[in-house]
């Protein structure tokens, strides 16, 4: 296992590289920089102002030399200043990836919880009412975007309930119920969406299981129903489901970053978001390489869940 995990950091190396590369030269291919940014909103410069500016920025270099100035500070553990407000990196992802990271852990719960019960109950009751009741929850939520989902929850919320969530952040430790209350909606957004590809998944794959020689062994011996369920069919069917979550991730963090955006979250999706439009470059590709190891981290944990779910999976 140990030696696994090691492999597995290390192949992730070249792909954080690969990833760096790919963000740094799209933000450098994208029209206008940060002074331009911060020109249209201050007024006229001159264009020997603009090259002083961004000889003090460093942004008059070459690229390639900039790039390895760059992994140079990533590589001492210092993610840079942001070219827009000066302040320092590290410190505004600590303070915004604990909203996100909520966010996601909030979303792939209600994804597991809805997705796990709509798939057992498909399966239990196949080609029955309750059956197709199910699938068609599952495919209502996958036709649908999460920002359309929100904004008709946000409709709803205001015109038919007469109420919303309040928009400024109160951080959980301080009024934990106020802050679930901010969360719960846009979790249930993005929770919905991923559970139904769950549904999808576990319904298929808990037909094949019950199918097998050893379900029927079990029952023959006289198991009630749910404990062949529980103990023996539950396991094998969720390693695909594992799988899906696994693999989901990317898409759960762009979710992530549309409903921080609509619901007024200050994570790490609404500060990509905005770095974005005003081309602050450090910004984007210290919050991109950051959200990388997040997906690499999140599928190494992915794949060591396999053993405990199937004990026969080993890792050389």
């Amino acid at each position: 296992m140990l030696r696994y995990i090691q492999r597995r950091i290390l192949l992730s190396i070249p792909a954080l590289i690969l990833v760096s590369i790919i963000v740094f030269s799209l933000t450098r291919l994208a029209p206008g920089d940060v002074l331009m940014a911060q020109i249209g909103d201050s007024g006229f410069v001159t264009e020997e102002q603009l090259d002083e500016m961004r000889e003090q920025m460093g942004l008059n270099e070459p690229v390639y030399t900039q790039f390895v100035w760059w992994w140079s500070d990533i590589l001492r553990g210092d993610l840079g200043e942001s070219l827009w407000t000066g302040n320092a990196i590290s410190s505004e992802l600590g303070r915004r990836m604990p909203v996100t990271i909520q966010l996601m852990l909030m979303a792939t719960v209600i994804a597991l919880f809805f997705g796990v019960i709509l798939g057992l109950v498909a399966a239990m009751r196949q080609n029955r009412i309750e059956d197709h009741a199910s699938r068609f929850i599952a495919v209502f939520g996958l036709s649908f975007p999460d920002f359309w989902l929100a904004t008709m929850l946000i409709l709803f919320l205001t015109l038919q309930v007469g109420w919303m969530p309040d928009l400024t952040y109160v951080p959980i430790w301080e009024d934990p119920q106020t802050n679930l209350l901010q969360f719960v909606f846009p979790a249930l957004v993005i929770g919905y969406r991923l559970s139904a590809t769950t549904a999808r998944m576990l319904r298929s794959t808990m037909l094949e299981v019950l199918r097998e020689d050893y379900i029927r062994t079990a029952r023959a011996k006289g198991l009630m129903t749910s404990a062949v369920i529980r103990r023996h069919a539950l396991k094998n069917s969720l390693i695909p489901v594992i799988t899906i979550i696994g693999t989901q991730t990317g898409f759960l963090l762009g979710g992530v970053v549309i409903m921080e955006i609509i619901w007024g979250l200050p994570g790490m999706g609404s500060y990509i978001y905005q770095s974005v439009l005003n081309r602050d470059y450090t910004v984007v590709q210290a919050s991109v390489l950051i959200l990388a190891v997040l997906i690499i981290a999140i599928n190494l944990l992915v794949d060591i869940s396999y053993a405990w779910f199937d004990p026969r999976i080993r890792y050389g």
